[in-house]
């Protein structure tokens, strides 16, 4: 009987689908990033009436470290946009952002609103 870990060796052995995105956590949260845009990209490229079977494929192309994160969700749960969440905050929630990716966008949703309206006056702006 094989152990857990001869399990992923033998699927990570396996040639993934080359029509498919393969990742295999390598990049961490950068890699997560390239690997969610090339996925959306497949999926949007898929006829609408076989969409419903693209994230078992991606699922079951995932390799490696990527595997394990997602290794527990159920297959049958994949589909629209729940199995999509599913999946993502899974490999998310094993691949965070670091810090410094965060703080970029932390700075944009606090400052958003701060900027010179057309014709108003820069002390206008400050007291606003």
């Amino acid at each position: 009987m094989m152990d857990a870990d001869g399990a992923f060796a033998f699927f990570d052995a396996q040639p993934p689908d080359p029509k498919v995105p393969s990742w295999d956590g390598q990049g961490g949260a950068v890699g997560l990033e390239m690997y969610e845009r090339q996925a959306l990209a497949y999926v949007l490229g898929i006829e609408p009436t076989r969409r419903d079977q693209a994230l078992p494929r991606l699922w079951a192309n995932l390799r490696g470290d990527a595997k394990r994160a997602v290794n527990r969700l159920k297959i049958n749960e994949l589909q629209g946009e729940a199995g999509w969440k599913l999946l993502f905050d899974a490999l998310r929630a094993r691949y965070p952002d670091s810090q410094l990716k965060r703080l970029p966008r932390l700075y944009r949703a606090l400052l958003r609103d701060i900027k010179l309206r057309p014709g108003e006056q820069m002390a206008s702006m400050l007291t606003r």
